[in-house]
């Protein structure tokens, strides 16, 4: 089914937001991992628990990403017709608000922890 301008460009929207936020997410996620003993220090021990948290938000974040993609997947090869509105159902959204919650979320509380780390 042809789908117009509008409607193309909702849904591509949508998946550059999700692309960007799952590259962003992973990236950090990894890069934290990565350098975990580097930036664990026995003063920060204490403070760990912000760090685990910022590591499964950006979990929940990715996996969340995911989904979305499924949802807008599904969305695009139903067989109805579809207007731009149509990236504001449900199926899209509580993905795609899930992904950004937990993304802001992860971030907030790694930044959280560099703070408590530094003092």
């Amino acid at each position: 089914m042809p789908l117009d301008d509008q409607t193309k460009e909702a849904f591509a929207s949508v998946i550059d937001l999700t692309k960007q936020l799952i590259t962003l997410g992973t990236g950090v996620l990894t890069l934290e991992v990565s350098f975990a003993s580097g930036i664990l220090s026995r003063a920060a021990i204490p403070k760990l628990w912000q760090l685990q948290w910022a590591w499964g938000l950006l979990l929940i974040s990715v996996s969340a990403g995911i989904w979305a993609f499924m949802a807008v997947t599904g969305t695009l090869s139903s067989e109805k017709k579809l207007a731009p509105s149509t990236v504001f159902e449900n199926n899209i959204r509580i993905p795609s608000f899930v992904q950004v919650f937990c993304f802001a979320l992860g971030m907030a509380s790694t930044m959280w922890y560099g703070l408590e780390v530094l003092r």
